[in-house]
């Protein structure tokens, strides 16, 4: 993993099986002891920093931070998160792989807006579930940021983190989950 992480900060965009155990010192053989595929190595990179961040999130909770404030920092510290990854996002998105990270980052997106959606009864809208409301904010979102990622040319990670704050500022506002102040 530590290898995927150095290629990536590289730039490399033709990580291969070959190459990242190249670069690990390892057999092909080796690699798939421990991992299917490239994607694999992506979501174990993922997984831990989507647990701890689960973690942050709970100690939020039993701190009692207000829900206007906790909501959108649950948010946030994902989407940071994956703006930090952004050399990773830029490799990843060039595979011709499933989408099994993206799933797995939009997932945790749509679980923090649902528990938003949750927490704020006039949030709701009859013709759409919550689960509906959070994939589609989440999706949306996720969309969004990794466009700002992959653009060409690059943009500064500052202004991906501007852009995205006042994106979910705007969302949750809209969306009746938090109000403007």
């Amino acid at each position: 993993m530590d290898a995927m992480k150095r290629l990536a900060a590289d730039g490399r965009e033709d990580i291969t099986v070959f190459s990242l155990a190249k670069e690990a010192g390892i057999s092909r053989a080796a690699f798939y002891t421990h991992f299917s595929d490239l994607e694999d190595v992506a979501t174990s990179l993922i997984s831990p920093v989507l647990e701890r961040l689960g973690e942050e999130d709970a100690a939020d909770v039993q701190a009692e931070v207000p829900l206007a404030e906790r909501g959108p920092r649950s948010i946030l510290r994902l989407l940071d998160a994956f703006i930090d990854s952004a050399d990773l996002v830029r490799v990843i998105s060039r595979w011709k792989v499933s989408s099994a990270v993206e799933t797995l980052i939009v997932s945790a997106l749509a679980a923090r807006f649902a528990r938003l959606l949750a927490e704020v009864p006039d949030a709701a809208d009859e013709s759409c579930s919550d689960h509906d409301h959070a994939v589609f904010l989440a999706g949306g979102t996720f969309v969004t940021v990794s466009s700002w990622i992959l653009a060409e040319p690059e943009i500064p990670a500052q202004e991906i983190r501007e852009r995205t704050r006042a994106l979910v500022a705007l969302l949750l506002e809209r969306s009746g989950l938090v109000s403007r102040t």
